[in-house]
């Protein structure tokens, strides 16, 4: 089934295929694309506030569905000062390894956990799925 977006998220959309699209290359050759990889993720980082903004801004309720991989300090602070109604975050498993197994990225299950300690911290309203 095929996603369908809204012109103004198609962007951010294309920016996060490209970047899993590179991932899945590092993993399958010798080459690091680690620097092509970070740059992608601050082009989409910096649209998604864009769009976030614009929505909040203009008085819309904005819900964020996330597996959470990339939630860090700076966007939790981002979040805390422009809350979301919730974050609703996806759990693939309860163990690095069971989280590994999804999405072939090391020790993700703690980066995910992390993200969801830093928002609580911040007081904004976390879904677990």
């Amino acid at each position: 089934m095929k996603t369908t977006y809204l012109d103004f998220e198609q962007p951010v959309a294309e920016l996060e295929e490209k970047i899993e699209q590179l991932r899945f290359m590092q993993g399958e050759s010798a080459v690091d694309i680690a620097e092509e990889i970070h740059r992608h993720r601050g082009k989409c980082d910096s649209q998604f506030k864009e769009i976030y903004l614009t929505a909040k801004r203009a008085g819309m309720g904005v819900y964020l569905n996330t597996n959470g991989y990339m939630i860090g300090e700076r966007l939790a602070d981002f979040l805390a000062d422009w809350p979301p109604g919730n974050v609703s975050i996806s759990i693939y498993g309860l163990s690095n390894e069971a989280y590994e197994t999804v999405t072939r990225v090391p020790r993700a299950y703690d980066r995910v956990m992390r993200a969801v300690d830093l928002l609580l911290e911040r007081g904004i309203k976390v879904d677990l799925k």
